[in-house]
């Protein structure tokens, strides 16, 4: 998340983490904190776990599948973003608090499998994480409601 919020900052973009630190925040107050800063998206963003050791690649979330969905509209910009990167995932519809109790557009993202031992030293890169953050504003600069 700090990765993506350089990005954002050096192309002069409007960016407000809801946490700086490895504190623990629930889902709501998460989104309280995103919505007291006046944010119009809410881009929830962590490492994924699985018990089998071979699943891969990004996840995103939005909690509702409405067709034509700001939020739908907002996972399908950053998925083309990642997708042109080269980093391969998915888009799936999940009941996540953190979606539903953000009063702005929501999405959430998981972008590896930390329990995947190829994918875990992969993300130990700086050049990896920098070019997922670049992709990630890109498909958040690209974003229209």
């Amino acid at each position: 998340a700090r990765e993506i919020a350089n990005v954002g900052r050096s192309t002069r973009g409007r960016v407000a983490l809801t946490r700086n630190g490895d504190i623990a925040l629930t889902a709501g107050d998460r989104a309280q904190r995103a919505e007291a800063r006046g944010s119009t998206v809410y881009l929830a963003v962590h490492f994924n776990s699985s018990l089998s050791p071979t699943q891969a690649g990004y996840r995103l979330a939005v909690h509702d599948d409405e067709l034509g969905s700001a939020a739908t509209k907002l996972s399908a910009s950053l998925h083309a973003a990642l997708s042109a990167a080269g980093f391969a995932g998915t888009e799936t519809v999940l009941p996540m608090a953190s979606l539903r109790r953000a009063a702005m557009t929501a999405v959430h993202l998981e972008v590896a499998y930390l329990s995947n031992p190829d994918e875990a030293r992969l993300w130990m890169n700086p050049r990896t994480r920098r070019l997922a953050a670049e992709a990630i504003w890109a498909g958040l600069a690209s974003y229209r409601p």
